[in-house]
């Protein structure tokens, strides 16, 4: 085989195989696993702390955004709730081990919704929580 060949045939390989891994990656199914929070007046929304079982942070659908909100438990038993909506450009942050990340420009995110790294320049939209009894109420005001 020719040297020119080769490297037409080793071209067009490439292209095919990044072509087929990013259909692969666009069939993934989110492994997001959402609670169910009951949507109360006042446009509050109430969770069981018994949908943490096991875990430090769960997700809730918005009543109204098509982003999720993610609620993490801190080690010393607070809460905090954060819209999962990137503040640059608006895409769906993803948690990667401890971090919310921007898959669209890499903006980085603590687990309670402060900017650590740009593009963006504010932090995620964070919502009020009150701890009553054996729930969390999220105010979405």
């Amino acid at each position: 085989m020719k040297r020119r060949r080769f490297i037409q045939q080793c071209g067009t390989s490439i292209a095919y195989l990044s072509g087929a891994s990013s259909l692969l990656t666009a069939c993934q199914k989110s492994n997001i696993r959402y609670s169910t929070p009951l949507i109360v007046k006042n446009n509050e929304l109430t969770i069981q702390l018994s949908e943490f079982k096991g875990q430090n942070h769960i997700y809730v659908r918005h009543p109204i955004e098509p982003f999720p909100i993610y609620i993490f438990k801190t080690a010393t038993e607070q809460y905090s709730a954060s819209l999962m909506k990137c503040t640059h450009q608006h895409c769906t942050v993803e948690l990667v081990n401890t971090t919310l990340i921007c898959p669209c420009h890499g903006a980085r995110f603590t687990q309670e919704g402060q900017l650590l790294r740009g593009p963006a320049e504010r932090n995620l939209t964070r919502y009020k929580i009150q701890l009553k009894e054996s729930v969390l109420i999220i105010s979405l005001i």
